[in-house]
């Protein structure tokens, strides 16, 4: 499975999730499945799952979408906890930033890393890239 993301019409990049009034539109971290990729790895709408890749794993929570391929998850953009009680809003348990291996080409228009094309895997228990899910 491949991980590609897209970003929410209400923030700008990673900003503004702090602001309560834009938390009507997304409060937290959405990724999106088809639904029978969701059902041949038994996740179900609404629960938090991990993505994996080899280079890290974050959390987001499962939304069943048709328009979305078979082999693709599409994974929120910018994501971190505003009610975190760190200074750095645990922005690596939702944040797809942690997926990217961070070197290779980067976009040419903004220098950014690659964020999508990215072989990942999804479940919802605790495991590990070693360990796949039956």
């Amino acid at each position: 499975m491949y991980l590609t993301n897209g970003k929410e019409g209400a923030y700008f990049s990673s900003g503004y999730r702090h602001i309560e009034g834009m938390k009507k539109y997304s409060a937290e971290a959405i990724c999106e499945l088809n639904p029978h990729t969701a059902s041949r790895y038994g996740l179900k709408e609404g629960e938090m799952i991990w993505i994996e890749s080899r280079k890290g794993r974050i959390q987001q929570r499962l939304k069943i979408s048709e328009h979305v391929h078979p082999n693709v998850i599409l994974a929120a953009f910018g994501w971190w906890d505003t009610e975190a009680e760190d200074n750095e809003y645990d922005w690596r348990k939702y944040n797809i930033n942690i997926l990217s291996e961070g070197d290779g080409a980067n976009c040419p228009a903004t220098g950014s890393v690659q964020l999508c094309g990215i072989p990942v895997r999804v479940y919802s228990e605790e495991q590990s890239w070693g360990n796949p899910p039956h």
